[in-house]
């Protein structure tokens, strides 16, 4: 299909084709031009008053749970009898009784402070009889832990059997570290903008590093299981022995591991040439990322606004969580939740959590234009747009990203996280169907809840990036949301091979650069709070009493980091290829342009 287009200054540009429904509306063919030239309207704006109205029942959500939930109830434990420790008179610290070197889980009390030695006694309320004390060490400052080894082991049965215990144990432990957590979000920025400046300076290297990995790594334990299912013989390392422990998993997953290798290897030997021009893409991107260095700062700003969303829309769901009613009788040693939650706080949490994630959706997608908006500037103007002072400089061009897309396809974003939260929402859904079905033992319906969730991933994929290209589009042309994909999907799919290879590769660098910005966030916690006496030394205010979970917490801290860093090198390399089809696009044009200006010209001095 091809198209009529315009230019801002009302020239029409003709394709072979006015038969589009897009005849008239896309500026992108004309020579020179990029988004600041864009004329630009509203788009999908009746997605506005849709958004607004899911906002007010989001804010209905947020005042009932503020009314009616206790946060509280997340940073204290309830006693035997349902009472909350801290609250009513009752002491901050959770203590369990004993009799004769065995501790009572089931009628755990609240104390005001965690015995240091034997030489006081604690009044036990069940038994109703006072009892020498036992030496523990406060932890949180909600539980009193044992400092004998076997007493200890009796209290860490509970963080096994009871989900609410541990969860609100590693709450309270990492709300209780916040350098660790700051150093740990500081450091992880740092490890990201190195790596994409590694990919900058080596971009060739990392490609075929990639492809040599991609190769080497399944093929390696492929063939290995393979060799291991046939022959019977097991390689042992470590005592760890390379296998599934079964027959048949070994030669499936061998046969697949394998398969994908040679698939790589095969895609490596006859597309080469596609793999070079996607190796210049990727050089594209790293060199945009570089060339516009303030671009590393919207990971940043992304990251910032996500993350006060998030801790905001985390702190209403717990709220909502603690919404529910008092257990009378509560016995942490059971799994039964402690707070009951009624049927209207269900339903509530459910809308919650589907109007949250479009929140977040919404804001991923205004970090997306803007990126594209700011890439699509850089690769048709290379150093800013336009003539004026401020076009010299790449914050000129964000902030009008900013501005297109807050202001006049505010819409469109909003129609696109609203699918994508549509899908999201079906994955989760899919993901619980398949862990519910597991957990009753039937197979029958573990497997068709696989398949169901196996589908919803892949369209929801799709869907993403469709949506991207959707973006793309309405940035250049101003097209609303399904106008934008068609477009630009028929656009890109001119250079489909050079997408599919630009998508693997990119795919890879940033599933690497998220492992290992999350590897050197945890691997640098893991030496702080094991050398550094101000966290390893027990005596310390800032002592660390629960090191692996400070460890992974700031590991999941580097992930979450790293991920808009390493989206921004995948979203701006994807904008490369659709500014390469628009190019390419545009040449015809060009040289069409030139033949009528010579035939008017020649034809004007003839007198024709």
């Amino acid at each position: 299909m091809s198209y009529a287009y315009g230019s801002p200054n009302g020239r029409t540009f003709s394709s072979t084709s006015s038969s589009s429904p897009l005849a008239g509306k896309l500026q992108g063919y004309a020579f020179g031009h990029t988004p600041l030239e864009t004329q630009r309207k509203c788009t999908d704006f009746l997605f506005i008053p849709l958004f607004v109205a899911a906002m007010i029942g989001l804010g209905v959500c947020i005042q009932y749970a503020v009314q009616n939930g206790d946060i509280k109830r997340l940073t204290a434990l309830p006693d035997y009898e349902g009472n909350i420790c801290g609250e009513n008179g009752q002491g901050q610290y959770l203590y369990f009784c004993q009799s004769a070197s065995i501790l009572d889980l089931h009628h755990q009390i609240c104390i005001n402070s965690c015995p240091v030695d034997s030489s006081t006694s604690v009044y036990c309320r069940y038994t109703q009889s006072q009892q020498a004390a036992y030496a523990t060490h406060p932890v949180a400052g909600m539980l009193c832990l044992p400092t004998d080894a076997g007493l200890l082991a009796q209290v860490k049965t509970l963080f096994n059997s009871n989900a609410y215990l541990h969860s609100a144990a590693e709450f309270a432990s990492i709300a209780s570290e916040p350098e660790i957590l700051v150093m740990g979000a500081v450091l992880s920025g740092l490890l990201s903008f190195t790596y994409l400046f590694l990919i900058h300076c080596c971009a060739q290297v990392f490609v075929w590093i990639s492809l040599v990995i991609a190769i080497i790594v399944p093929g390696g334990l492929g063939g290995g299981l393979l060799y291991e299912a046939l022959s019977g013989n097991y390689w042992t390392i470590d005592s760890v022995t390379l296998t599934t422990g079964s027959y048949n998993n070994d030669l499936v997953l061998g046969g697949s591991l394998t398969a994908a290798a040679v698939i790589v290897l095969l895609l490596v030997v006859f597309k080469a040439s596609t793999i070079e021009r996607a190796t210049q893409t990727i050089e594209e991107a790293a060199e945009c990322i570089v060339s516009m260095p303030v671009l590393v700062i919207e990971p940043w700003i992304s990251t910032v606004v996500k993350a006060v969303v998030f801790m905001l829309g985390l702190m209403g769901f717990l709220l909502l969580n603690m919404a529910g009613d008092t257990a009378s009788s509560v016995d942490l040693t059971s799994s039964d939740p402690l707070y009951n939650a009624n049927k209207i706080v269900t339903v509530i949490i459910i809308y919650y959590v589907v109007a949250w994630i479009w929140v977040m959706e919404l804001i991923h997608a205004i970090s997306q234009f803007v990126i594209i908006y700011t890439a699509e500037v850089w690769y048709f103007r290379q150093q800013g747009a336009g003539d004026s002072f401020l076009g010299g400089f790449s914050i000129y061009d964000m902030l009008k990203g900013f501005f297109a897309g807050i202001f006049y396809h505010i819409g469109t974003l909003m129609f696109g996280s609203f699918m994508m939260t549509i899908f999201r929402v079906l994955r989760i859904i899919a993901g619980v169907l398949v862990q519910s079905s597991e957990e009753s033992g039937n197979p029958v319906a573990a497997c068709a809840a696989k398949i169901l969730l196996c589908c919803v991933s892949c369209i929801e994929y799709v869907m993403k990036y469709v949506t991207n290209l959707s973006y793309m589009d309405t940035a250049m042309n101003a097209t609303n949301y399904c106008d934008g994909c068609q477009h630009a999907v028929e656009l890109v799919a001119n250079n489909a091979g050079t997408m599919a290879a630009v998508e693997g590769i990119t795919y890879f660098l940033s599933f690497g650069g998220v492992a290992a910005v999350s590897a050197g966030t945890g691997a640098a916690t893991w030496i702080l709070v094991t050398t550094v006496p101000r966290y390893s030394d027990s005596t310390s205010s800032n002592y660390v009493s629960d090191p692996s979970t400070a460890i992974a917490t700031t590991a999941v801290i580097g992930a979450v980091v790293a991920i808009p860093f390493m989206h921004l090198f995948d979203i701006i390399a994807d904008t490369m290829v659709y500014c390469d089809s628009i190019g390419n696009s545009r040449l015809p044009q060009q040289l069409a342009d030139v033949g009528s200006f010579f035939s008017n010209w020649f034809g004007s001095g003839t007198g024709h």
